[in-house]
């Protein structure tokens, strides 16, 4: 285990450990790298322990939060490290935002490790993780799902990110409904205004500047990015516009693919990540979530609170408690490739449309304020 930017003396009686495996582009990493800052600064002394020193995210955390490199992740020497740093750190309160991981701790704090107080978080859709990928993966996903309600009784607290999703994993873990305490995503910062003013490469503006329907999310199965570019085919022989998607991930070539297959490619532009996506989002005309699941849905607060006009797939859970059944953005029945494109029409033709200011006002309600709050009187830290 090293600590590479550790500056605490350790005589805080609070320490709060989050634990991530990975600090790659991904929503939920991003959700606890603001938790982390936002608990620093509260006054908290804060540890996040992962096994990814370099990834993209590391730069976002605060300087002063504690960074413990425990290992790689994914392997058994990332578990050994994290128990070297229960030991040593003695964290007393610790967070887990991964099944598997949560699994492992509910483990560590029944037999060995008794003294933490473990907040177990949930971000997306069991029954969709656990669909999501090959046999391996669904067969150690059933098994982390097995130790998770063996060891349960070792949790302090459960959360989820949505109401459906609280149901979903009250159902599955075999726990009233009331156990599960629903918190929404820090999606929104304080910092959103300089957020939204941060240049834009020349080049990257160039995309944007005709009308313009953006994804941003990882290019995985659980986005149904296929789906999107089957609707947006159909769009264009009603309407011109552009698609723009933005990520990286495993499907980029086969979507690449499918956008030359479908004859589109002039109309379609793939950009990389973007850690603050708001600028682009704010450039498009409208924002589209096509997931077969989700657990909130952070893309839709994001695209919300630049005044930006979405879309999405009525899946399980949040996007229908964000747009509050319809009210703020069209929903879209799963997997369906013409109510998709229908509805990608409606908003391009403003046939529905949103003002501006009522879509930022609705974002508001996600800030990283109110959130961490909630943790915090989770925890018993307010």
């Amino acid at each position: 285990m090293k600590n590479t930017s550790c500056k605490y003396s350790g005589k805080r009686a609070v320490r709060v450990a989050i634990v991530l495996p990975k600090l790659g582009l991904n929503g939920i990493q991003k959700v606890h790298i603001q938790l982390a800052n936002h608990f620093f600064l509260a006054g908290l002394e804060v540890d996040i322990v992962t096994g990814d020193p370099c990834g993209a995210l590391r730069h976002s955390l605060h300087a002063d939060v504690g960074f413990f490199d425990v290992g790689r992740a994914s392997s058994y020497r990332f578990y050994i490290g994290l128990c070297r740093y229960l030991k040593q750190r003695k964290p007393s309160h610790v967070i887990s935002a991964y099944e598997d991981v949560s699994a492992v701790l509910l483990f560590l704090k029944g037999r060995f490790f008794g003294s933490f107080n473990l907040l177990l978080g949930f971000h997306n859709s069991i029954a969709g993780l656990a669909a999501d990928g090959g046999q391996i993966r669904k067969v150690k996903y059933r098994i982390c799902l097995y130790f998770l309600e063996k060891n349960l009784s070792s949790a302090d607290s459960i959360v989820a990110v949505s109401k459906g999703l609280a149901a979903q994993v009250a159902s599955t873990l075999g726990i009233a409904r009331t156990g599960v305490h629903v918190i929404y995503n820090p999606v929104i910062s304080e910092k959103i205004e300089d957020m939204l003013s941060e240049p834009v490469a020349d080049d990257v503006r160039e995309l944007f500047s005709t009308v313009t329907v953006g994804f941003f999310g990882r290019l995985r199965p659980q986005k149904r990015v296929d789906l999107l570019l089957r609707a947006f085919a159909q769009v264009l022989e009603v309407t011109p516009a552009q698609l723009v998607i933005v990520g990286e991930g495993d499907e980029l070539d086969s979507l690449k693919h499918l956008a030359e297959s479908l004859d589109i490619t002039s109309n379609v532009r793939f950009v990389e990540f973007q850690l603050n996506p708001l600028p682009l989002m704010k450039m498009c005309e409208l924002v589209v979530l096509s997931s077969q699941f989700e657990g909130l849905g952070n893309v839709l607060i994001e695209a919300m609170s630049t005044g930006t006009q979405v879309i999405s797939t009525d899946c399980p859970h949040g996007p229908s408690e964000i747009l509050e059944g319809g009210r703020f953005g069209q929903l879209v029945p799963v997997g369906q490739v013409r109510p998709l494109a229908d509805a990608i029409v409606s908003s391009l033709e403003k046939n529905f449309w949103v003002d501006k200011g009522v879509l930022e006002e609705r974002a508001d309600g996600y800030s990283t304020e109110n959130a961490a709050q909630k943790y915090l009187a989770l925890m018993g830290l307010r």
